[in-house]
């Protein structure tokens, strides 16, 4: 088996299948980000977000994931801030 055609399986997919996953990213970076992905995250538009911790608005991110358990919100790792005028 195929790693591919296991993800299938785990997705409840037929063998063989394709799945396309929408992961939005940078969760967390400001309100507007957090408005946009939380939005479409309850309306099944996307399958999952990560959260960038380090910055300002993570809080509000991560307050809607604790609120909504049933959706798919991860860490996003933050090695670097690559913006002069917004730092994390």
């Amino acid at each position: 088996m195929t790693a591919s055609s296991a993800l299938a399986d785990r997705l409840g997919l037929p063998s063989g299948a394709r799945a396309v996953i929408l992961n939005a990213d940078d969760f967390g970076m400001c309100h507007a980000a957090n408005a946009a992905i939380s939005g479409l995250l309850l309306r099944e538009r996307i399958d999952s977000a990560t959260v960038m911790v380090p910055c300002a608005w993570s809080p509000e991110a991560l307050a809607f994931a604790a609120a909504h358990p049933d959706l798919d919100v991860g860490v996003h790792l933050v090695l670097t801030s690559e913006w002069r005028r917004y730092r994390w």
